[in-house]
């Protein structure tokens, strides 16, 4: 998830893509809290941040299916386009552009924060039409809810080298071998089309590093990438951050 963001940062203004992660796995999101891009970091035991996080996209989907019928916003394309002034009309007055959340293990938020799921699911199926998405991490595609597996279409899907080769679903299973071990980054995209007298293969891809080019081959935090962009986009207004009720009342 980490080059996804970095990626974004490089390419988008933070008025342009904002970016609301909960890490689940490890702390290696906790390297991209600097970019002006994101609006919050919250790991598995914040409980008000993971909530906080969850409700306020929540929210902004509701808002929007409202804004968006008031401005006579029709489509992403439509708000993209006023947005950036390529296009003249209102557009709705939110602070966001396109918004992801950024799920780092599913698994893990399913299981501790079932209660968040149908807000969750609900972002997941009615988000992108609004400019809200939801990138999520697994360990197999069978650790996500039957009810929004088919939510990720086969063209948004990637995956790395896994566990057990029998859980591969975008490739056949003997093909994923063919993904090399120790390769961070290296994975699958997709199976060619089968033609007459050939065999399929799979489409190998491969992830950037979420560092800058001068680092050492073995860097895998962010700090060098949310660094350069920070000074870049230092004249952007940064992504709105996430409400919290304060720790104490006095």
């Amino acid at each position: 998830a980490q080059d996804l963001i970095c990626a974004a940062a490089l390419t988008h203004t933070p008025e342009q893509v904002q970016f609301y992660c909960l890490a689940f796995s490890s702390a290696a999101l906790g390297s991209v809290a600097g970019l002006p891009h994101v609006g919050a970091v919250a790991h598995q035991l914040d409980r008000d941040g993971v909530r906080r996080t969850v409700a306020e996209l929540a929210a902004l989907l509701t808002a929007r299916k409202r804004s968006f019928e008031e401005t006579g916003v029709m489509s992403m394309e439509v708000f993209r386009r006023r947005k950036s002034g390529r296009e003249p009309g209102a557009v709705p007055d939110d602070g966001h552009g396109d918004v992801f959340l950024v799920i780092d293990n599913y698994a893990g938020l399913a299981s501790e924060y079932e209660v968040l799921l149908d807000a969750v699911h609900k972002l997941i199926k009615d988000g992108p039409t609004f400019g809200i998405h939801v990138v999520v991490t697994v360990g197999k595609t069978s650790e996500l809810r039957p009810e929004v597996r088919n939510s990720f279409g086969v063209g948004s899907r990637v995956e790395l080298r896994l566990g057990e080769t029998t859980d591969a679903v975008l490739v056949k299973p003997r093909l994923s071998e063919a993904v090399p071990p120790g390769r961070p980054g290296r994975g699958m995209i997709a199976q060619n089309y089968e033609r007459m007298g050939a065999d399929p293969v799979g489409l190998h891809t491969l992830m950037a590093r979420p560092a800058a080019e001068h680092t050492g081959p073995d860097v895998f935090d962010s700090a060098s990438i949310t660094a350069a962009v920070a000074r870049v986009a230092a004249r952007y207004t940064p992504a709105p951050r996430v409400r919290r009720l304060p720790k104490r009342v006095t």
